[in-house]
């Protein structure tokens, strides 16, 4: 067989490296016109994740160009404590440590892998259609520019605004806005701030959530959480980066003065996110056509699994692919493999949403007395969603012969 994914992002070159492996060919169709390496805030790739990479052989060039987390931190306005996380134990207990990256860095580690395994990227392909032929089943690709490909099978690995999508599911419920709008951007630590490196530091500020890490590299990366309505998104977006900073340094006044101070020495472009993400889909398939990824199971970032949760789903796939030669039976069975998890890992992310950006005082209150034991009395569900692996190895079994 061969197939063609659309997307290069995370997901496409994950799923390019595992379909190699199962000795399945593809082709990866980009619409960016050149790679994107140095977009993006930090992302979380947990043990799940990180034990894919693993599986793939680009766990360690990850941890060199990423840190791996020791832990999570919770305070205050202030700064003062609430509960701190321990993750320095996850490479122990999963196999795996929890990695905070660049998402533009992974992106160039996976594509790079791609490269050297000899997997075609074809770079300006923004996807204009989908046909299905009727002889045998196989796939046609179509592109703005006028050129087609064809294949045995498509995925779509092109994120929450996926195209592949659109065009299978035309009726399909939109990405759904979660109320968060993030405003980040990284600079140099100040020389006067004491700052612990590879924690992440979540901060409950007195209007709005402030959140940085110290990379490996030395930068601080940050970001806060804004709550705005959907219908001003474009005119947020709009605001210039000076009159931002302003914004922000109203907006935390009454916090530590750590936050300001990040803001202020920010010299990079900000980054201004507004975070959606997409309901639970009955099915995920069409056909010879299938979506992974973002594509079908976009969460918000605020739990930490998005970038994993992928990862996962494109290894399952491909295993899936491996194990049950019929394209429609596999793509059956990967969907059945992963519906329980996306929509639980989706739940926890909006959870989180809600718990950051609280602005009353009295559910903020109530919102601190639980975090102080939430480790405690979520730690079952915590070694659930980082204990999750996928055994290479182990054979899948058809159990679904439905189309």
């Amino acid at each position: 067989m061969n197939g063609m994914i659309i997307g290069c992002g995370i997901t496409g070159p994950v799923l390019a490296l595992s379909l190699k492996r199962a000795g399945i060919d593809s082709v990866i169709y980009e619409e960016q016109e050149t790679p994107l390496d140095h977009v993006g805030l930090v992302i979380y790739v947990g043990p799940s994740g990180c034990n894919v990479l693993k599986t793939l052989g680009l766990y360690d060039k990850v941890k060199q160009s990423g840190s791996v987390s020791n832990g999570v931190e919770f305070n205050n306005h202030a700064g003062k404590n609430i509960v701190s996380v321990d993750l320095g134990n996850h490479e122990q207990k999963f196999g795996a440590g929890t990695i905070a990256i660049k998402r533009g860095e992974i992106n160039r580690i996976l594509r790079e892998e791609v490269d050297s395994q000899g997997i075609k990227i074809e770079w300006k392909k923004r996807l204009k259609d989908i046909q299905i032929t009727k002889e045998d089943s196989s796939t046609i690709a179509s592109f703005e520019d006028g050129t087609k490909s064809h294949g045995d099978f498509l995925v779509g690995c092109d994120g929450i605004n996926s195209l592949t999508r659109q065009i299978i599911m035309p009726d399909a419920s939109k990405p759904q806005y979660t109320g968060s709008f993030v405003i980040g951007g990284t600079t140099d630590t100040p020389e006067n701030l004491t700052i612990p490196s590879n924690v992440l530091l979540f901060n409950f500020g007195k209007k709005e959530f402030f959140a940085y890490y110290v990379m490996q590299s030395g930068k601080t990366v940050w970001w806060s959480d804004t709550r705005i309505p959907e219908e001003s998104i474009g005119e947020k977006r709009a605001i210039p980066d000076e009159s931002w900073k302003n914004i922000l340094l109203e907006q935390h006044r009454e916090d530590s003065a750590l936050f300001s101070e990040l803001v202020r020495s920010t010299n990079d472009k900000l980054i201004k996110l507004s975070i959606h993400d997409l309901p639970s889909f009955d099915v995920w398939f069409k056909g010879p056509v299938c979506l992974t990824g973002d594509a079908i199971h976009a969460v918000a970032p605020h739990a930490g699994q998005g970038a994993s949760l992928a990862m996962e789903s494109a290894m399952m796939l491909a295993k899936c692919m491996r194990d049950i030669p019929d394209v429609e039976y596999a793509f059956s069975a990967y969907q059945k493999l992963r519906q329980g998890r996306a929509k639980k890992i989706k739940k926890m992310s909006r959870r989180n949403v809600d718990m950051f950006s609280t602005r009353n005082l009295a559910r903020r209150w109530i919102r601190n007395l639980i975090l102080a034991v939430f480790p405690k009395l979520t730690k079952n569900q915590q070694d659930d969603v980082h204990g999750y692996q996928i055994d290479w190895n182990k054979k899948i079994v058809n159990t679904n012969r439905q189309s």
